[in-house]
């Protein structure tokens, strides 16, 4: 978990005959997005570059992402202080071995500890329960006032119920925690033919939002899909 986390991702890139790793916690590509240099790494950027340079050649777990053979689960929050949640979507998108992504909303750091993961997500990764639903072709269109999300959702038994939740906030920083003007919003979506569809309110201008989709097999469990649509919208 944490800094530790960090070191197994350092680690991965260096033992290809690791099998499968559970990273807490983490990220690479420490100065790559413009912005988001800090956090967890705030006191290498005290440093003047060519320190930093120096630092991030063998700190970065960047250099050794192409070589991962080990399947990866990620597990984070999308409110983290220190592993912020854009650079943590980067990471996990250029990990090129099979992996899997657990994000839950408003989670900052040790509280993700506090949260009930069900077991059977686990033993999906595994091949030892069905998989858990994925997603495909999500878009964003204008629609009067509002924004139109649509995705459509596949799982291994009919797909009852579909959630997005929303933050919108200023496209330049990425702002972490409850704080007013960047909370996590819940649409429920309904099903159009293929696709799920919710409404939510435009952002205004200058503004992105991130979605994280949700949907529900059952209709006494929430279930976190392993895929994030992560951009700007119009």
């Amino acid at each position: 978990m944490s800094a530790g986390a960090h070191l197994s991702l350092l680690v991965l890139g260096q033992e290809p005959g690791i099998r499968g790793a559970v990273v807490k916690y983490g990220c690479a590509f420490i100065r790559d997005l413009p912005g988001y240099f800090g956090g967890y790494f705030g006191p290498i950027t005290l440093s003047p570059k060519d320190q930093q340079d120096a630092w991030l050649d063998v700190l970065d777990p960047k250099h050794g992402i192409p070589r991962y053979r080990s399947s990866v689960l990620m597990l984070s929050g999308t409110d983290d202080i220190f592993f912020w949640m854009p650079i943590v979507l980067y990471t996990w998108r250029a990990i090129p071995s099979p992996k899997a992504l657990l994000m839950l909303p408003n989670d900052n750091h040790s509280q993700v500890g506090n949260e009930e993961i069900p077991l059977r997500y686990y033993r999906s990764l595994l091949g030892t329960a069905p998989a858990f639903p994925t997603l495909s072709a999500p878009t964003t269109a204008p629609r009067d006032d509002r924004l139109a999300l649509t995705v459509q959702v596949a799982g291994p038994s009919a797909i009852k119920q579909v959630a997005y939740w929303v933050k919108r906030m200023p496209v330049g920083k990425f702002q972490f925690g409850k704080t007013e003007g960047a909370k996590w919003e819940s649409f429920p979506a309904a099903q159009t033919g293929a696709a799920w569809e919710a409404r939510v309110p435009a952002p205004a201008d200058a503004a992105s939002a991130l979605l994280i989709i949700t949907s529900g097999s059952d209709p006494n469990e929430t279930v976190w899909v392993d895929d994030i649509f992560f951009g700007e919208v119009p």
